[in-house]
């Protein structure tokens, strides 16, 4: 009886990792995994407990459950199961719970299977997932196997890194001097932080979408928003524009700010446009125009539509010196 109970459990699992979290979801997914390979599953101790109208097992200290590329760890892993049912109706992992596949690994202190509900919930303090460098944090992350999506409340960050490219890796070589290397991605790191994340794949385009308080930075550019939505390329695994929508607030070091109703932020030319009631106060100085572009590259901005500038006298005076 335990021989099959261990069969169907480790079954269960790794379909449920297979049909939940493939290379079809957005970046932060957790990879393809083989539902062919051979299942191994290891722990100190083995309770299986057996009740009127359900059946439990639960492996204990040091559990490890490999498949191919894919490896859990935890302390316990738990499977309940309802009088009749071959499968679990739940799976939960308790206790430094960590799920590895190449670059891409996920870490929290319990991790939840609702088969009924067809979904996982990673919980944690924070529970975070990495995809390479990318790093995305929450107090509870939620995939749901239906509508293959990705949800995560309670604080969300994300921190994206731009991948050099062949251009850049030839003209100056190997890298060792991560300074060096943050100039070279263009101001470094994004970070954006907010309430609420959701990742959906409608299929010709992925979309991650940051709502509630999001604020986003790269170096000494922060831009503040009520929604953020990244759009990724198919196949891409960095996002190719931001899409910020709702009292855009554009701040640059400590003079310049830019406001306006939407902004695109295209990645690769470092460019944010501003649309709606846009204006820029740069000290005392401040520009109006129905579009603002700011080139953070070229360092220049340029205004179009209706644009009016307003020059304090300080401004006038310098420029006649």
């Amino acid at each position: 009886m335990i021989r099959g109970v261990i069969a169907a459990l480790a079954g269960s699992f790794v379909a449920l990792a297979a049909g939940g979290v493939g290379p079809d979801l957005p970046p932060f997914g957790l990879g393809d995994f083989q539902r062919s390979e051979p299942i191994a599953i290891t722990a100190e101790k083995l309770e299986a407990q057996d009740a009127s109208d359900r059946r439990t097992l639960a492996f204990r200290r040091n559990v490890v459950v490999k498949q191919g590329p894919l490896r859990l760890s935890s302390d316990v892993l738990s499977a309940e199961y309802r009088d009749g049912d071959d499968q679990p109706r739940r799976l939960e992992a308790r206790g430094r719970v960590e799920i590895r596949e190449g670059l891409r690994r996920a870490r929290c202190d319990r991790a939840i299977y609702d088969r009924p509900a067809e979904s996982i919930r990673c919980l944690g303090d924070p529970a975070e997932l990495w995809d390479g460098d990318d790093r995305l944090t929450g107090s509870e992350i939620r995939f749901d196997l239906a509508s293959r999506s990705v949800a995560v409340t309670g604080g969300t960050r994300v921190e994206i890194r731009r991948d050099l490219t062949e251009t850049e890796l030839s003209d100056f070589g190997e890298i060792e001097d991560e300074e060096v290397a943050e100039r070279l991605r263009e101001g470094g790191p994004i970070s954006i932080v907010s309430e609420r994340l959701e990742a959906s794949d409608p299929g010709d385009e992925r979309r991650i979408r940051f709502a509630g308080d999001v604020v986003l930075e790269q170096g000494d550019v922060t831009l503040r928003t009520e929604e953020l939505v990244a759009i990724y390329p198919p196949e891409a695994t960095q996002p190719e524009k931001l899409l910020a929508s709702g009292d855009v607030v554009l701040t640059e070091g400590a003079l310049r700010e830019g406001r306006c109703e939407h902004a695109e932020y295209t990645l690769a030319e470092r460019v944010i446009v501003c649309e709606g009631d846009a204006v820029l106060r740069e000290g005392a100085d401040r520009l109006e125009g129905d579009r603002i572009a700011f080139d953070f590259r070229a360092r220049k901005v340029d205004a179009v539509g209706r644009t009016r500038l307003t020059v304090s006298a300080r401004t006038l005076e310098e420029g006649a010196r």
